[in-house]
């Protein structure tokens, strides 16, 4: 909870330091433009002073108003922060991805059977051998564990309810182990996403200050209610997108956890059998 505490101070940091670099450059191009007006300076000068200013204008005036590149740069500094919480949750996804999709990949049901047949035949030092190639996955670890416990266990003497025991504690603890590690970090996609929705809604505020401020000036109007409207669309698309992340991954995590559960149950019966045979 801490940890999100700060995360959340830290972006509202970040946020406010935009603005006031935001505010400082609107003075120093305001101070520029002035000198530009006092001394003269040639046109090729004014465009040089305004430099981002006149890019921006040329690179998005051809887009429409609905483009979302154009949405994004006439957003202002809110929308490079929402695209900052975007980045980090598109960073987290892809890591979660890669331990979800890539690295916890496995046929549960083939290496349950072929795990299932070894130790009905009485090979466990086979079946620790095949849960040890690919121990890498969260069920390669328990059913490794699990059965090195057994092994250990009935080689120690412990027969009947002491050796069931001592086998379901075995596996009952490497599971609390590791099946939180799967779904670990999850949450973090709702802290991004809420932020990114709040910090839509903070923008909008601004916006229309800034056009209120403005009313008079047709452009400053203008601008303000198009960082209004922008912001609060941006804000929305990123957060709807990190709950996209969000829904995908728990999906698969859950998918996980439930094959580990109903495995672990069979084997467990499997080994409670050999064990009263």
């Amino acid at each position: 909870m801490r940890k999100k505490t700060l995360v959340v101070i830290l972006l509202l940091v970040v946020c406010v330091g935009f603005l006031f670099a935001q505010e400082a450059t609107k003075v120093k191009d305001a101070q520029q433009e002035q000198v530009t007006q006092d001394e003269n300076l040639p046109a090729e000068k004014d465009e040089e002073l305004q430099g981002y200013a006149l890019w921006k204008h040329n690179f998005i005036k051809d887009m429409d108003d609905t483009n979302l590149i154009r949405v994004f740069f006439e957003a202002g500094t809110f929308a490079w922060v929402i695209l900052g919480i975007f980045l980090v949750a598109l960073f987290l996804f892809i890591i979660r991805y890669f331990q979800l999709m890539i690295k916890e990949k496995i046929d549960s049901d083939k290496f349950h059977l072929k795990v299932k047949g070894l130790v009905k035949s009485n090979s466990i030092k086979e079946a620790i051998g095949a849960a040890e190639l690919v121990q890498r996955t969260t069920m390669g670890q328990i059913y490794r564990i699990g059965l090195l416990a057994y092994r250990d266990a009935k080689d120690s003497g412990k027969k009947g309810d002491s050796l069931k025991e001592e086998v379901q504690n075995a596996f009952n603890e490497a599971s609390y182990q590791t099946i939180p590690e799967i779904d670990r970090g999850l949450d973090w996609f709702d802290l991004l996403a809420q932020t990114s929705t709040y910090l839509g809604l903070l923008g909008t505020i601004m916006g229309l200050i800034q056009a209120f401020s403005g009313i008079s000036e047709t452009e400053v109007l203008m601008g303000g209610i198009k960082q209004a409207m922008g912001t609060t669309a941006l804000g929305l698309i990123g957060a709807i997108v990190i709950q996209f992340f969000k829904g995908f991954l728990s999906g698969r995590a859950n998918k996980i956890i439930n094959d580990l559960d109903a495995n672990s149950v069979k084997i467990m019966n499997v080994i409670n059998n050999q064990i009263q045979e």
